[in-house]
């Protein structure tokens, strides 16, 4: 499913990164976080299946010595398996981001071999990005000029002039770029 959304793809990328790692994320116990990588486009969730990991330091050490007691078999039969069965090292879920504007981003959430994990990422877009704004950026406070102000300013700029603040030439400068604006 594609989203357009309010703010960067560094921003929206971060947010879901922080989803994929939050309790929020109904997979977040079985599931490892990538992304976002070098492209830094996409940030995604690969389910792994525990049982075929070795973890810490007892797996590790059971690895090695598997390997060193077959006389390196169990090694190769470990890498045949990963290239044979490299789909489970691959997303399952991700969420891509590029930039569509200044500060607008088009999200697209895709999945592989499980399509029971891509709507809860889909409601979290719509709900955080889309309707939330989670990721716009924050409006800043800065006060417009109108045309009004102009008359005001060349006054204050011929006040300073007049005082010897500025030279006539910066007043006829700054006077020329005002009355342009209007």
């Amino acid at each position: 499913m594609e989203f357009v959304v309010e703010g960067t793809p560094e921003v929206c990328l971060g947010l879901a990164r922080s989803y994929f790692e939050s309790e929020e994320w109904p997979y977040s116990a079985e599931s490892s976080v990538y992304g976002p990588g070098i492209t830094r486009r996409e940030v995604g969730a690969i389910i792994l299946n525990r049982s075929i990991w070795f973890s810490g330091c007892l797996g590790v050490g059971a690895f090695l010595l598997l390997t060193i007691v077959t006389g390196g078999t169990f090694f190769l039969l470990w890498v045949i398996w990963v290239i044979f069965l490299k789909e489970d090292f691959d997303p399952q879920v991700a969420v891509t981001a590029d930039a569509v504007g200044p500060s607008q981003t088009r999200i697209v959430v895709k999945w592989q071999r499980r399509p029971e994990l891509a709507p809860p990422v889909e409601e979290w877009v719509q709900r955080e990005l889309v309707e939330n704004r989670t990721a716009a950026p924050e409006p800043t406070a800065t006060p417009g000029r109108t045309d009004q102000d102009i008359p005001e300013q060349i006054g204050r700029l011929a006040k300073l002039r007049d005082a010897g603040a500025i030279t006539s030439e910066e007043f006829e400068t700054k006077k020329r770029e005002l009355l342009d604006r209007m």
